[in-house]
């Protein structure tokens, strides 16, 4: 059911926003970024055609009582509105408090992460002062920056529909939701405590970034599987600011060994997820049962064939069935070894499989859905791991050892594997090589890993 809410002398505050009810006063800076094309559209109106049109809606804001203004540095850059969500659509929480927020800002103020920490502090006003249950939010499916804002506020998928916008149109739009339960434990894994690392500032001069974290290949790693010197003492520095250095990559510990000597990281989260360490102590495991092992074997060569390839991580190593010694095409397979897999039961980290048809995959997958399965996009290559242990749920770990909030993260990727992680990170950063479906996902594109684009990005930082 839809809660009561009136918010006509309620005033919140973050870091940088105060948020507080709309007021006759605030017109010039409403018809000056509702007037801007491509801000409303996303929302599902018009631009505003001149003052009087903003005028008349800027009434109904304050007469409502349900909608704060979103001020910054004296201006108001947006709105963000507590309205109700369709009961008749949804009967399963009709015994639960809830509403839907919506969210609108200045073109002049994206990227900035300001929506962000907007929708984090109203999700705490409504559980933690007004009692709400279960909180809605949506997006048209166009619309990848608010779907980027909602992941990283903890909201999940709920639903598909059709939005009617005020402009006569129809819109595929994504309805999300973000229960208290949810909320609580994700505020329980990223408390937080200023004492244990330092920062790094962006170009506006803001501390945001206290833990850059970076995939290795295809992000950290050249093409020829090293660290260009240009990356390696951009990221050095980074680390003489007090900024805490991590590496999340799919390989195991043991096969990123050289990598991780040389980078010397604070932070390592290995096997997609599977395995997190924080300076030298292990935070987290998700670890298959050497019996779950066998069996994930024993399906992925019923599945894909005998002879199929597959490697293994477990805690000290990595093992492979390769048809050619990988370790003789490149020395960066360190200290692999070799395995048939008949009868292998030793408990395991991650399974991968390499699999030339989709349909293949898709049964494999459905046959193992205790496993989280993603493909790798240099190949035809899928990793299997514990359903939890992916990059982001380790991020989570991270943040909880080492008492920083994901919002202080800047993440590297360019993988399907990444995905998640760049949407949840505070800041998340596409090489100029990543797919295009990672590239779509971040708030940044960089330069490729063959042309130093983690060097450029953070010597603008430091």
């Amino acid at each position: 059911m839809n809660a009561e809410i009136d918010i006509s002398n309620v005033i919140l505050r973050t870091e940088r926003m105060t948020l507080r009810p709309w007021r006759e006063t605030d017109l010039d800076d409403f018809y000056e970024y509702a007037s801007v094309d491509g801000v409303g559209q996303m929302a599902g109106w018009k631009p505003h055609a001149d003052k009087n049109e903003s005028g008349e809606i800027l009434k109904r804001f304050i007469e409502h009582r349900k909608i704060f203004a979103l001020e910054y540095q004296g201006k108001v850059i947006g709105s963000l509105g507590i309205k109700k969500y369709h009961e008749e659509r949804y009967p399963e929480f009709e015994e639960k408090k809830c509403r839907e927020i919506s969210y609108v800002l200045s073109k002049d103020y994206w990227g900035r992460g300001l929506m962000p920490e907007a929708v984090r502090e109203v999700i705490r006003y409504l559980f933690r002062e007004v009692g709400l249950d279960v909180i809605f939010c949506g997006h048209f499916l166009r619309n990848g920056r608010s779907a980027r804002v909602q992941e990283k506020c903890g909201f999940r998928h709920y639903a598909y529909c059709q939005f009617e916008t005020k402009m006569g149109t129809v819109e595929e739009d994504e309805v999300n939701i973000l229960t208290k339960e949810e909320w609580e434990a994700i505020s329980h894994s990223v408390s937080h405590d200023d004492s244990l690392c330092g920062m790094l500032c962006d170009a506006h001069g803001r501390d945001v970034c206290r833990l850059l974290l970076f995939d290795l290949d295809g992000t950290l790693l050249r093409n020829d599987k090293t660290i260009s010197p240009a990356v390696l003492k951009a990221v050095r520095d980074c680390r003489e600011k007090g900024v805490l250095i991590g590496v999340a990559t799919s390989r195991g510990e043991q096969n990123a060994l050289s990598f991780i000597e040389e980078l010397e990281p604070d932070v390592l989260i290995a096997s997609g997820g599977a395995v997190v360490k924080y300076q030298d102590r292990y935070v987290y495991k998700a670890e298959f049962s050497g019996e779950e092992t066998r069996r994930m074997i024993g399906l992925a060569r019923q599945v894909c064939g005998p002879d199929c390839e597959i490697t293994i991580d477990t805690m000290d190593s990595h093992y492979w069935n390769y048809k050619v010694d990988p370790k003789k095409q490149d020395h960066s397979w360190g200290d692999s070894i070799y395995s048939d897999f008949t009868d292998f039961e030793m408990p395991s980290l991650k399974m991968c499989v390499e699999i030339f048809g989709e349909a293949q995959a898709e049964r494999l997958s459905g046959l193992l859905p205790e496993c989280d399965c993603v493909r790798f996009s240099d190949g035809y290559w899928y990793k299997f791991t514990k359903k939890a242990a992916t990059k982001e749920r380790a991020i989570l770990e991270v943040c909880s050892a080492c008492g920083i909030r994901t919002e202080e993260i800047t993440a590297f990727g360019d993988d399907y594997a990444d995905m998640g992680m760049l949407a949840l990170c505070g800041r998340g950063i596409a090489m100029g090589n990543a797919v295009e479906a990672v590239k779509e996902k971040a708030d940044l594109v960089i330069g490729s890993n063959e042309e130093d684009g983690i060097a450029e990005y953070l010597r603008g930082k430091i």
